[in-house]
């Protein structure tokens, strides 16, 4: 049983990777879909398996988490914004900003810390928060 991020679209991606890798090795797979920072609760405490996918080095956090010598996914940060004049440079260029990120999410978390943030359970809520309310905002991946 592996834990991962709920109603998120990478989780799916890396599901479907997975899934077919375990089919070939005639392995069944249960994913449990839950908040990101539930999820890692979960595969920390032995409640699951594991995680579907973590940042490199998160078992600096969380001991019991090992990580797979062989990648499944690879990722990196991104910004979106409505504002078709902001470039970042680096994680401090974020500061003014109202920044969605997702909640669980370590390595835009960590990043964030101090900044002016809203941390979504789940992906969706941070796009409504980007078209439906007033002033620039940032989310992060």
């Amino acid at each position: 049983m592996i834990s991962t991020f709920a109603n998120d679209p990478f989780s799916d991606q890396v599901e479907a990777v997975l899934r077919e890798a375990y089919k070939k090795a005639g392995i069944g797979l249960e994913i449990v879909k839950v908040s990101g920072e539930r999820a890692i609760q979960l595969s920390n405490l032995s409640e699951t398996d594991g995680e579907l996918y973590r940042i490199k080095g998160i078992s600096s956090k969380y001991p019991n988490l090992v990580m797979l010598p062989v990648p499944i996914w690879y990722s990196e940060i991104v910004v979106f914004t409505k504002s078709k004049k902001f470039v970042p440079e680096g994680w401090e260029s974020l500061t003014p900003y109202k920044i969605g990120i997702l909640r669980g999410s370590q390595y835009s978390e960590n990043n964030t810390k101090g900044m002016n943030r809203f941390m979504a359970t789940e992906t969706q809520q941070i796009y409504y928060m980007l078209d439906h309310t007033t002033g620039q905002k940032i989310i992060t991946y």
